[in-house]
């Protein structure tokens, strides 16, 4: 059953009126019907409720009789669009098709905003009314309909809904969009704003950080991007043909204001007189004022790079019977490079490192400074320098050495390296001596001759990286015990069988000597030597290895180990 229209008569006492079974219920719309008090009339089952919306329709009465069948209600509104003015920051545009009246006709509208969506009719209560001038209503379903929403915030999100109201008093659904106001707050203006010229191929332009909205910072935001121009000739005029026309220079990603900025321009060149001047720009596309003019001049056009050397070549070589020295020289460099008259340069770098460079600067920059121009200073170009590196050298290692210099506006010779192979600081510690030797006769003319080894390097014992197997090794046996001196072991006869091969210190090797006089008493000594012609302790055996004599046994054979060969 139809709801009854409000006629403005809720709660009136009317006589004589019977109203029965007074029940509306629109089970889409969801609109509550309440009751009235008339006296002398009973009302039964008049209940209405809707879930979603919460709406109320109320029932009036009238003089002797009932009214049914006023309930419909408005339709929402189609279409409804909310968008930004197209210059104003403060402005909304709302724009919608008129509705159905649902009953009667369309008898009021009604516009507001909040700043987070419409999601449920107490969003609709608690929302703001919007008293702009509202369109009039034609009462024609799908009639444009458009208004102005001011008072607004640039740069802000809000949410606009309307609604309308029929005839009979029904309020219709709303229908809601949401916008984002427009951004016109421009930049602040950068100021003040600085040039200073570092060298002949480099200004550096100071300011602080403006804020994107032109407030005091840290109120508003951060910048998007900076439009930074230069001239030379002469300075900027103001307008902003001028501004446009002048060359653009890279600029960084604005900070966070109002944080210190420096801009590094590198593109310029020596004795010029360079103007400046920069805009800031939000991200809408607001730009700020242009700044004034900064300006310098760039010192004298020193553009040619320093050489590393000059006449005289780099070289490292180590210095024999030390191993911890190497000496370095080299030709001074000049300012410019191949011009011994454009002066010395500014800085001098000799770097080291155990592994070879890649000839990028960072990795030359990491290596270990050997000199520089605080600790051996630079003479004029050309000139021949020699320098002893023993800061931490470790003989019998590989070392890499590598030049660079510096003139005075900042400019960088290349890296030059003394040699594409490393220098090897010369081994001067000598192997051990050969242990546990013994010897044997085994024929008239044969012995058995076992040893342990030693290492490269006296002291290093495996698995120390010092520890390699020697170079070579020479052995010498002779009829008289030897005195362990390098006269009467140079003098002896050498052994001229082949050896077994160079083994790691402690293995126990062996062989036959043959050739020896028959019948006699045998003593041998071994001496070895490393790569670098460093020779060992000269290593001999006690007791005599006999010879068998010529048709017989010797009587003694001296002390012979049961397992000469060190097996099992």
């Amino acid at each position: 059953m139809a709801t009854l229209a409000d006629s403005g008569l809720d709660g009136a006492h009317i006589l004589g009126a019977g109203l029965e079974d007074d029940t509306a219920y629109a089970e889409k719309t969801g609109y509550y019907a309440l009751r009235s008090g008339v006296t002398g009339i009973g009302v039964e089952n008049d209940t209405a409720y809707a879930e979603k919306t919460g709406y109320s329709a109320l029932r009036s009465t009238f003089l002797g009789f009932g009214v049914e069948g006023l309930g419909a209600i408005p339709s929402a509104p189609g279409s409804f669009v909310a968008d930004p003015h197209a210059t104003d920051g403060d402005k909304a545009l709302l724009s919608w098709t008129e509705p159905a009246p649902g009953e009667g006709a369309l008898a009021s509208l009604e516009v507001r905003r909040r700043l987070t969506a419409f999601l449920s009719e107490a969003d609709w209560v608690s929302a703001f009314v919007v008293t702009d001038p509202y369109p009039t209503i034609s009462d024609i379903v799908g009639t444009p309909k458009n208004m102005t929403a001011t008072g607004l915030v640039q740069d802000t999100d809000y949410f606009f809904a309307v609604r309308y109201t029929n005839s009979g008093g029904f309020q219709g659904p709303f229908a809601s969009d949401g916008v984002h106001t427009r951004d016109v707050a421009v930049p602040g203006t950068i100021a003040p704003f600085n040039a200073a010229a570092i060298s002949a191929t480099q200004i550096d332009l100071t300011f602080n950080a403006p804020d994107e909205n032109g407030v005091t910072p840290p109120l508003g935001g951060t910048c998007a991007s900076y439009l930074l121009k230069r001239k030379t000739g002469a300075d900027f005029l103001g307008t902003e043909i001028d501004f446009n026309n002048a060359l653009t220079i890279a600029s960084p990603v604005p900070l966070a204001p109002p944080t210190a900025t420096t801009i590094s321009d590198t593109t310029v060149v020596g004795s010029t007189t360079y103007y400046y001047r920069i805009k800031s720009q939000d991200e809408a596309g607001n730009l700020s004022a242009q700044s004034a003019s900064a300006f310098t001049t760039t010192p004298s056009g020193d553009v040619a790079a320093p050489s590393a050397t000059e006449t005289t070549a780099f070289t490292a070589a180590p210095v024999p019977l030390t191993g911890t020295q190497i000496d370095l020289q080299w030709g001074e460099g000049a300012d410019d490079a191949g011009n011994l008259g454009s002066g010395p340069v500014t800085k001098r770098r000799i770097a080291r490192k155990t592994s070879a460079f890649t000839g990028t600067q960072p990795d030359f920059d990491a290596a270990f400074t050997v000199l520089d121009e605080t600790t051996f200073a630079i003479a004029a170009p050309g000139t021949t320098r020699n320098f002893a590196d023993t800061a931490g050298i470790v003989q019998d290692t590989d070392y890499f050495y590598a030049i660079q210099t510096e003139d005075d506006v900042l400019q960088k010779s290349a890296i030059v390296l003394s040699a594409p192979s490393p220098v090897h600081s010369t081994d001067v510690v000598s192997p051990g001596g050969v242990t546990n030797v013994l010897a044997v006769g085994t024929s008239t003319t044969t012995a058995l001759l076992q040893w342990d080894e030693t290492g490269d390097s006296q002291g290093f014992a495996p698995p120390d990286p010092g520890s390699g197997p020697a170079d070579h090794r020479i052995i010498r046996w002779s009829t008289a015990p030897f005195d362990t001196t390098q006269v009467q072991f140079d003098a002896a006869a050498l052994v001229a069988d082949p050896q077994p091969p160079m083994a790691q210190a402690t293995t126990s090797v062996g062989m036959t000597v043959t050739g020896l006089p028959p019948g006699s008493s045998i003593f041998f000594a071994l001496q070895v030597y490393d790569e670098a012609g460093n020779r060992g302790p000269i290593s001999t055996h006690a007791a005599p290895a006999m010879t068998f004599p010529i048709g017989g046994i010797p009587e003694s054979t001296g002390t012979a180990p049961l397992n000469l060969w060190g097996i099992g």
